[in-house]
């Protein structure tokens, strides 16, 4: 019977499962998904204040005249 801890690729395949880098790479690209997500979401959420803070200014240096 075929065990693929016979076969070359199989042995690859369980050498790298038991490395702890790969868990570690695994880790890190969640880490930075959710990162992604956090910025994402902050600048949606804060994106319109900005705005409106900056055409407020623009509006008042308007105003006042700037030589």
């Amino acid at each position: 019977m075929f065990s693929p801890r016979h076969s070359r690729l199989g042995r690859k395949v369980v050498s790298f499962l038991k490395r702890d880098d790969g868990t570690t790479t695994v880790e890190y690209a969640l880490l930075l998904g959710l990162i992604v997500v956090a910025c994402l979401a902050s600048i949606m959420a804060l994106g319109p204040a900005a705005g409106d803070t900056f055409q407020s200014t623009n509006t008042t240096v308007g105003t006042y005249g700037v030589p």
